[in-house]
C-alpha cells in the first residue's frame, strides 16, 4: 500500500496542531452539507463522537504501512457501521467533508498535493471498510430467510430446514414449491417462530448437495438412501408381522400396517431399479432423460400417498401405554423411514432432476 505517509501525517498534525478542532468543524461540515446523515449519529454524544473519529485517524496514520492490520481494522469497521445504517454512497460525504475539514485546519500549509495524498489514502481506507461492509451484508443475506421462499428451496439451502419440516409435518419433497408463509398459515404455525427454528437448527457447514457434482450426488442418494431403504424395510417389515402375531387381539394393535409395509416396500423397491438400471446410467452418460424423470416423479408422489397410509395404520408412530419394545421400536424406525424417504425424494425433485433437465437436450 504505497501512500504518501509523510503528507498525510504533516498534514493532519498542523491541522490539529493548529486548530484543535478539525473533528468538530468535519462533523459541522457533514451535517451542513449532507443533513440525512445526522440521525445516524444520536448513538453518542458529539463529544465521544469527535473523539473516536480523532483517536480513529491517529491509529490508522500510525499503521499505514501495515496492510494487514489496516485490512483487519478497517474491515472490522465497516462490519460495525451497517448496523448503524450507513450505506456505501455516504462514504464519498465522508471523505469530502474530512478533507475540507483538514484543508480549513492546516490554512496555508495545505497544498494541492496534501489534497492528492488525501483523496488517494482516503480511497483506499474507504475501500477497506466497504469491504468489510459488503461482507457482513452477504453474511447477513445467506443466514436470513424470507417468509416467501419455498420449502423446497429452504430445505436444498440450509441443512436444518428439512428436520423442522418433518416436526411439523410440512411436505418439502412432493409439496415443495409452496411457500413458508402459506404452509405455515395451512398448518397454524407462527412464521418467523419457524424461521427462527430453521435457523437454530441449521448447521452451516453441512454439505450443499446442489453444489456437489452430479455423480457424487448421484452416490449420496444410492449409499445414503437406497442402501438403508432396502435393509431397513425387511427390518421393519418383520418387526410389523411380530407385533400383529403377538398383539392382533388388542384394539390398539396396527392390524394391516404388515402388509402396507410389504405393499410400500414392494413399490419401493420397484422404483430404486428403475433409478439404478435405467435413469442413473442415463444422467451419468451425460444425457437429458426426460420421461423416465417425468415418471419417476408421479411415483414419488405415489410413494407421499404411502408415508400418509403408513402412519395412519401407525396411529401417528405413537405408541400406546401396553406397547412392547419391539412395537415402539417399530414405530421408531417407521418414523426414521419417513424422514429419510421425504429427503430422499427431496434431492432428487429438487436437485437432481432440476439439474439434468438444465442440460441440452441429447438421444437417450
Amino acid at each position: 500500500m504505497s501512500l504518501n505517509e509523510k503528507l498525510l501525517r504533516e498534514s493532519f498534525h498542523e491541522a490539529v496542531e493548529r486548530e484543535g478542532l478539525v473533528t468538530t468543524r468535519f462533523y459541522e461540515l457533514l451535517f451542513e452539507r449532507y443533513p440525512q446523515v445526522k440521525p445516524l449519529f444520536g448513538r453518542k454524544s458529539t463529544a465521544e463522537q469527535q473523539k473516536m473519529l480523532q483517536e480513529t485517524l491517529l491509529a490508522v496514520l500510525d499503521h499505514l504501512d501495515e496492510g494487514e492490520w489496516l485490512t483487519e481494522t478497517l474491515g472490522g469497521m465497516g462490519r460495525v457501521h451497517v448496523s448503524y445504517e450507513v450505506t456505501p454512497e455516504m462514504y464519498p460525504w465522508v471523505g469530502e467533508c474530512l478533507i475540507a475539514a483538514l484543508a480549513e485546519g492546516a490554512k496555508d500549509c495545505w497544498s494541492p498535493a496534501h489534497a492528492e495524498a488525501w483523496e488517494e489514502a482516503y480511497g483506499v481506507l474507504a475501500g477497506l471498510m466497504l469491504a468489510g461492509a459488503e461482507a457482513e451484508l452477504a453474511e447477513a443475506s445467506s443466514t436470513s430467510i424470507a417468509p416467501t421462499a419455498t420449502l423446497a428451496s429452504l430445505a436444498v439451502e440450509r441443512a436444518g430446514a428439512s428436520r423442522v419440516f418433518h416436526r411439523h409435518r410440512l411436505d418439502f419433497c412432493c409439496h415443495g414449491e409452496v411457500s413458508l408463509e402459506a404452509a405455515c398459515e395451512t398448518r397454524g404455525l407462527d412464521v418467523n417462530d419457524l424461521i427462527a427454528e430453521i435457523q437454530a437448527e441449521d448447521a452451516p457447514d453441512s454439505r450443499r448437495w446442489d453444489e456437489a457434482p452430479i455423480p457424487e450426488l448421484i452416490e449420496h442418494i444410492l449409499n445414503d438412501f437406497h442402501t438403508p431403504h432396502r435393509e431397513e424395510l425387511g427390518r421393519l417389515l418383520g418387526m410389523a408381522r411380530r407385533v400383529e402375531a403377538v398383539h392382533g387381539a388388542k384394539a390398539s394393535c396396527p392390524k394391516g400396517l404388515a402388509d402396507t409395509i410389504a405393499e410400500v416396500e414392494q413399490e419401493l423397491l420397484n422404483h430404486m431399479a428403475k433409478e439404478e438400471q435405467v435413469l442413473f446410467p442415463h444422467v451419468l452418460a451425460g444425457h437429458r432423460p426426460v420421461v423416465p424423470i417425468q415418471v419417476l416423479e408421479q411415483e414419488h408422489l405415489e410413494h407421499a400417498e404411502n408415508l400418509e397410509r403408513l402412519r395412519a395404520h401407525a396411529h401417528d408412530y405413537d405408541p400406546p401405554a401396553e406397547a412392547c419394545g419391539t412395537w415402539r421400536a417399530l414405530y421408531l424406525g417407521l418414523a426414521q423411514l419417513e424422514r429419510e424417504l421425504m429427503e430422499h425424494i427431496h434431492l432428487e425433485n429438487h436437485v437432481l432432476f432440476p439439474r439434468v433437465l438444465e442440460r441440452r437436450p441429447q438421444p437417450v
